[in-house]
């Protein structure tokens, strides 16, 4: 028994529709695939203008500017309380910066590349920190481990 015109007119549209849900999904998955490139830039962007923003301070403030560099030739013991809470929540502040690149890192949101720009400005700060056994009690203990075992080997500046 033959197909009758119907079910020939059935199978085509079955067969376009079929094909209509093939060429969606390729075009979902490029485009998916270009918000994906977006985020990563734009996480990488953030980052950046972060610390951007914080090196700001040195630029417009002197007086941060001074604080920070007594920190970072004598120590933290080389300024009064008041002084060295605030480098202590400066150095907070830059290392959760530091934090959400690692992480952003870790969803594969920023390359390796990217990553090591990131992790040797980590490393200088962390090192700088334990020197002045400054509490980093804010970044995560995955953070700090993560520091721990990355950052001894390379010097501070």
């Amino acid at each position: 028994m033959g197909m009758s015109s119907v079910d020939k007119m059935n199978q085509w549209l079955t067969l376009v529709a079929n094909l209509g849900v093939i060429a969606g999904l390729v075009f979902l998955g490029y485009e998916v695939r270009q918000n994906t490139n977006i985020a990563m830039a734009s996480a990488y962007r953030d980052n950046i203008q972060d610390i951007a923003e914080w090196r700001e301070l040195f630029i417009s403030d002197a007086e941060v500017a001074r604080l920070y560099a007594t920190y970072s030739s004598e120590g933290l013991r080389a300024l009064g309380d008041t002084d060295q809470g605030r480098i202590t929540a400066m150095v907070n502040n830059v290392m959760g910066v530091y934090e959400n690149a690692y992480f952003a890192r870790r969803y594969g949101i920023i390359g390796d590349e990217e990553w090591l720009r990131f992790q040797a400005g980590a490393c200088i700060h962390y090192q700088k920190a334990v020197e002045n056994k400054l509490s980093l009690r804010f970044t995560t203990p995955g953070f700090r481990g993560f520091l721990d075992e990355n950052c001894k080997s390379q010097p501070a500046s």
